[in-house]
């Protein structure tokens, strides 16, 4: 079934932007909670890494789940696990593999590796978490998201069968297997299940996409105000935060699509997929050349400036990649470059926090 204009494009920016704050999340030095200087710098950085872009996951795995199950692609397993091992599993094998053997030679060679460490991979269990995250997380450490949304697509057919029948009885069943950890290793982040289930519900049971626009304004006031709370009283409210958080997001979302920023990473969001998949390595690897190099970047400002300097490199990297090699680096990422989305040729209505939308197809990432 085809994803409505607006909806493709709120889809589309929301992954650019969420993709972003991953990268701002995972940029060192990281102050955990409860340990954060009562100073208004630390704060402030503790402010987006600890609650405003904690969202990211949680947004992006409603995406992932909204998008599969309003495909119906859950209705044909054979179908879906070849397409998903296109599309998830071959770029995670790519990308974390490829740090590891890096990391490897580089700490054999050089004796400077960027997380690898050689004391710590003594057992085949230690190798089998690296590899391929299968006891906890790989080497490319923000590929968990990976690692537990292909764990999520092999329940898909469970998943859609109950959503077809019992939706919230689901729900309630989801959320109290994996939020209580119930499932040991099977999924690393148990918020996961839970939004990647509500995405199926809403794209499954009609539900009205617009319905909380006109909320944007407040729904957004508490997320600023649940974001702040969670930095301050730490990990206790964090869960709450990660739930709730794609549902105060969505509706500012309709507002800012209108706007020329908006518009903008609507554009960008062709690369998302692959800074996610390549940030850690160059985010990690320039923080490590800092420090040996004695911090010539001071670190207040590499916290700053380098989410932002990481993700240009990132598409300066894209677009040299597809004019020099486009076969071989599509197949890498999953063939999202040659990937569109399909939406509903109409005129959306002109509600508040809305534009008309008349248009057949539109580039973007899956």
């Amino acid at each position: 079934m085809a994803i409505q204009g607006a909806v493709s494009q709120r889809i589309n920016m929301l992954r650019f932007l969420m993709i972003f704050g991953v990268v701002v999340v995972h940029t060192p030095p990281y102050a955990p909670y409860g340990a954060v200087p009562n100073e208004w710098f630390p704060l402030l950085v503790a402010f987006f890494q600890n609650g405003f872009f904690r969202a990211t996951v949680p947004v992006l795995t409603l995406i992932s789940g909204y998008c599969l199950f309003k495909s119906g692609l859950d209705t044909n397993f054979r179908k879906l696990i070849a397409k998903k091992a296109r599309t998830l599993l071959l770029p995670f094998l790519i990308f974390n593999l490829g740090m590891l053997l890096i990391d490897v030679l580089a700490d054999r060679f050089f004796g400077a590796s960027i997380v690898y460490d050689r004391a710590a991979m003594q057992d085949a269990r230690a190798w089998l978490t690296s590899m391929f995250g299968i006891f906890g997380y790989p080497i490319n450490l923000p590929l968990y998201f990976l690692r537990d949304l292909m764990v999520l697509i092999l329940l898909t057919p469970l998943f859609g069968w109950v959503l077809r029948r019992t939706p919230f009885v689901g729900l309630a069943a989801v959320a109290v297997f994996f939020l209580s950890d119930l499932d040991g290793l099977l999924i690393l982040r148990g918020d996961m299940p839970v939004m990647f289930y509500a995405g199926g519900i809403i794209a499954l049971h009609q539900s009205n996409l617009r319905a909380i626009d006109r909320y944007a304004y407040p729904a957004f006031a508490a997320f600023v105000a649940l974001c702040m709370y969670a930095v301050w009283f730490g990990d206790g409210s964090i869960l709450v935060l990660r739930l709730v958080a794609p549902f105060l997001i969505w509706p500012i979302s309709a507002v800012l699509v209108e706007t020329s920023f908006g518009q903008w990473a609507v554009k960008q969001s062709r690369y998302s997929f692959f800074i996610f998949i390549s940030h850690a390595p160059l985010l990690f690897g320039l923080w490590k050349l800092n420090k040996l190099a004695g911090a010539p970047v001071p670190v207040p400002v590499f916290t700053v400036v380098m989410p932002f300097v990481v993700v240009a490199i990132l598409i300066a990297l894209y677009k040299m990649a597809m004019r020099v090699m486009p076969g071989p680096f599509s197949l890498a990422i999953g063939g999202r470059s040659k990937t569109t989305v399909r939406v509903e040729r109409r005129v959306a209505p002109a509600l508040p926090g809305m534009w008309p939308v008349a248009m057949e197809r539109r580039m973007a990432p899956r």
